[in-house]
């Protein structure tokens, strides 16, 4: 009936509770834990069965004892308590269930044993799950069995800060000897507090010495309690290295036991120079870092513009690396102004794997710092999400935005100036980012150069202020045309005017991909190629000579465009210069297209919204029009620019980390180059440096276990926290079925055709010349399929979403933000698609 710790990890927490399945993950990913035997919750219910017997009154208890190491029974031990509701997400049972130290003998065994299995019934037990509405008929009780160790030093390390809610600080506690006394709040231990800097670098605030009243030691008879002697006393329990070591061991744990969720509660012990880690559960009901203005009101995570950029599920490499990325994003421009933005707040996170942004409070923060009400802030971002409550601004609060905003404006103005250097410098650091020979490099060096890339992109502040600083002059202009027509009626407007802006990069992409294929529609031979089902089986650039046209001309797009792909901000992805076939598809399928009529259309669209404006507006009110609508395209355009920056440094990125791959399945610790995206970015030295070694592709394995039960089990599309029943939107089983969806507009027109739904470009074969696309969401790597579309429709998105731009600028009447559009409709559906009221209706009768 005793089992270790790779039959523990097999039986799974549902057999043999919280705490032993943790440990045995912790053993299996290689992390210094002590042997141990674990009895599983099946002998458990048969006590009880029996009728709850004194052990030694039990049979079986006997054949117990037998399993364990023979050199166990004369040693000293730690009996502690794993029941299958204890150490999970939700519940820790702390303290709860009996814990026997110190047991010597085969009596005193079956006295630990039994004390914990009689625990379940005790008062506190039975007050906790009545507390948390357990149902005590699901509660079974398993038993870990390990030596106890003889600790030098011993306490809990929290991967967080549950105290002040913060996620981004390490805080440990520390006692002399064992941590019973710290356990029991029979001593005051000391404390270190640790917080990552802005550059990453987990930096110690303070340690500060206990008075440690009292320690708990080893003996051969159990352990022993003392009253610390005053010299004892002003001891440290750890050595700052001792701190600093402890602290990686923890992170790096956190990340193995779940990537997404790094909040952990880990106790430890030091035997002589050996840290052990004896304990690991999820810290349960951590707050929220938050302003005071959000601590009375429910707050809410939402996908809304997450969705738009990355749909799916983010591999663990890169959830490790994109909160970074998109906090530093999110608050560059206020740090810049010294916004004294809430210590430790998180404004994205993974849920079930997905991206989610934290849009209650970067709802406050844009109204607090910038004056945005929280309705801008959601139709800018889309989703469904509601707005938080916020108090009028005062005039004190309203000069204090305006100062704000006439310092930024220079600022920006003089960046936007040299948007375009910006862009062209990035690409060419990113294209000459290896040099010669590179392969050659040592791993350290190879850990470190993958390193120093992702530092060197979180430090392009300025690139980074061109990404998220588009939309404000947009919101003004909304606003201010808003006060002389219906809102509705102002979206429209501008929709169309600005659909005869300058291109942004995504467009000037696409038309630069329309000449190739003007170009292949010239060469028989090109065009037989891109319509053959075996295009792909030999690399493109190896089919023509270097002199062919056609060639030099795509090579000239991939030069200039192939750092990026579909949903390029996932590393995963293959980049556009590794693996074009996307982009061959789309040729293919655009050799029948009118381009001319396309550009014809855009013009007439434009024309159509200024000849509105004249008469809705008079001329001296239409005078600062041009010059914000300019500004406004600038904005968006420059957006997508220094998006297609920052990516261009995935490519380098990639060929590094398929190479740390590949040296990492050749050493066996992974199954194929591409698991290497299954590891943290802080594991990746790590493996390479030959720490845990054996243990990767374990770890890996779970992990895409992990992903696979969260595919089919995704989380809403708004997740609330603070209320007392949790809220979400409807499934899209518990939606009425519609004639008319309801959705936001972002490009004006109206077109009556036939619905494709795609889930992912690749599908874009599928996709007929004429067709209204519907989609979750698109990213630039959607757009060449927006020339073969009639109309566009996503679940998701706001007037900032990729799609939205690009829409504008071909003409292409759009409507985004329809919540379950891809359930509510079905391929071959008849809809008519009102790009100015932002409606959807549907012609064809429902079945």
């Amino acid at each position: 009936m005793l089992i270790d710790w790779p039959e523990t990890f097999t039986r799974g927490p549902t057999e043999t509770g919280g705490k032993a399945w943790q440990l045995s993950r912790l053993h299996r990913y290689g992390f210094p834990v002590t042997e141990g035997r674990v009895l599983p919750a099946q002998a458990y219910r048969d006590w009880v069965a029996a009728g709850r017997p004194a052990l030694r009154d039990h049979p079986a208890a006997w054949d117990w004892l037998w399993q364990l190491p023979a050199h166990w029974r004369q040693r000293s031990l730690a009996i502690r308590s794993s029941a299958l509701a204890e150490d999970g997400p939700e519940h820790s049972f702390a303290g709860i269930h009996h814990t026997t130290l110190g047991a010597v003998g085969i009596e005193a065994i079956l006295s630990g044993i039994e004390a914990v299995f009689r625990s379940v019934d005790s008062p506190q037990a039975v007050a906790y799950r009545e507390r948390f509405q357990i149902d005590a008929a699901s509660v079974a009780m398993a038993v870990v069995i390990m030596p106890l160790l003889t600790a030098n030093s011993a306490g809990v390390c929290f991967t967080c800060n549950p105290q002040q809610g913060r996620r981004d600080q390490v805080l440990i506690q520390a006692t002399l000897g064992l941590g019973e006394a710290l356990v029991s709040g029979a001593t005051e231990p000391d404390e270190a507090l640790l917080t990552y800097d802005s550059d990453q670098q987990l930096q110690q605030d303070y340690y500060r010495i206990g008075r440690k009243q009292v320690q708990t030691h080893s003996s051969l008879h159990g352990p022993v309690e003392t009253r610390s002697s005053e010299q004892a006393a002003s001891m440290r329990a750890l050595s700052e290295q001792q701190v600093q070591q402890l602290a990686a061991c923890c992170i790096e744990a956190a990340y193995a036991l779940d990537d997404t969720q790094t909040a952990w509660d880990i106790e430890w012990a030091w035997q002589a120079n050996q840290l052990y880690l004896l304990q690991a559960r999820p810290v349960t009901r951590l707050g929220e870092a938050l302003p005071a203005a959000l601590a009375n009101q429910p707050g809410f995570w939402s996908n809304a513009n997450t969705k738009d950029v990355i749909p799916h599920q983010l591999s663990p490499l890169d959830s490790s690396v994109m909160g970074i990325m998109v906090n530093r994003m999110l608050t560059v421009t206020g740090k810049l102004l010294q916004y004294p933005f809430h210590p430790g707040a998180v404004r994205t996170r993974l849920l079930n794997g997905r991206a989610y942004l934290h849009l209650s409070l970067l709802q406050w923060e844009f109204h607090d710092g910038f004056g945005f009400a929280p309705a801008s802030t959601n139709q800018l971002a889309g989703g469904t999400q509601p707005e938080i409550t916020v108090p009028p601004l005062s005039k004190q609060h309203k000069r204090l935005v305006l100062r704000r905003m006439l310092r930024i404006t220079p600022s920006m103005m003089r960046l936007r100036r040299k948007a375009n250097k910006l862009h062209a410098d990035a690409l060419e650091e990113a294209r000459n980012w290896l040099p010669a020979g590179w392969v050659q490099w040592e791993n350290q060096q190879l850990a470190q150069e993958i390193d120093r890339l992702y530092r060197h992109v979180w430090q392009q502040e300025e690139l980074q202020r061109l990404q998220t600083g588009s939309g404000v002059t947009y919101t003004l202009l909304l606003g201010k045309l808003s006060q002389r027509m219906p809102r509705a009626e102002a979206q429209q407007l501008l929709s169309g005017l600005l659909a005869d802006q300058p291109s942004s990069i995504t467009m000037q992409q696409n038309l630069q991909l329309m000449d190739v294929a003007r170009l292949a529609r010239q060469h028989a031979d090109v065009v037989s190629w891109l319509r053959s089902p075996e295009r792909d089986q030999q690399p493109w650039d190896t089919t023509w000579a270097a002199d062919h046209p056609f060639r030099m001309a795509f090579a000239d797009f991939l030069k200039t465009y192939g750092h990026r792909a579909i949903y390029e901000s996932d590393s995963t992805q293959p980049r556009w210069a590794e693996n074009p076939a996307y982009l061959l598809d789309c040729l293919a399928g655009w050799l029948d297209v009118d381009f001319d009529t396309l550009a014809v259309h855009r013009k007439q669209r434009a024309e159509a919204a200024r000849r509105a404006l004249h008469s809705k507006l008079p001329w001296y009110r239409r005078l600062l029009l041009p010059g914000m609508l300019k500004q406004s395209a600038l904005e968006f355009s420059q957006r997508e620019q220094a998006r297609s920056s920052l990516v261009s440094y995935i490519l380098p990125q990639r060929r590094m980390l398929l190479e740390a791959g590949r040296r990492l399945q050749q050493a066996g610790e992974l199954a194929a180059p591409e698991h290497i995206f299954w590891l943290v970015r802080e594991e990746i030295p790590l493996a390479l440096s030959g720490a845990r070694a054996g243990r990767w592709a374990a770890l890996v394995a779970d992990r895409q276990l992990q992903r696979q039960h969260w595919e089919h089990n995704p989380a809403p599309d708004v997740v609330f926290y603070g209320t007392t029943q949790p809220v979400s939107t409807p499934a899209a089983t518990e939606v009425a079925p519609s004639d008319v969806l309801k959705g936001l507009p972002v490009s004006n027109g109206r077109v009556q055709g036939k619905v494709r739904r795609l889930r992912h470009p690749s599908e874009g074969t599928r996709l007929a010349t004429g067709e209204i696309l519907l989609a979750p969401s698109t990213d630039p790597g959607w757009t060449p399929l927006f020339l073969k579309a009639s109309g566009l429709i996503l679940e998701t998105g706001g007037y900032l979403s990729h799609g939205a731009i690009v829409a504008r600028e071909f003409g292409l009447p759009a409507v985004v933000n329809i919540t379950h559009a891809m359930t509510l409709l079905q391929d071959g559906d008849e809809v008519e698609l009102c790009g100015d009221s932002g409606e959807v209706r549907r012609l064809t009768p429902q079945a």
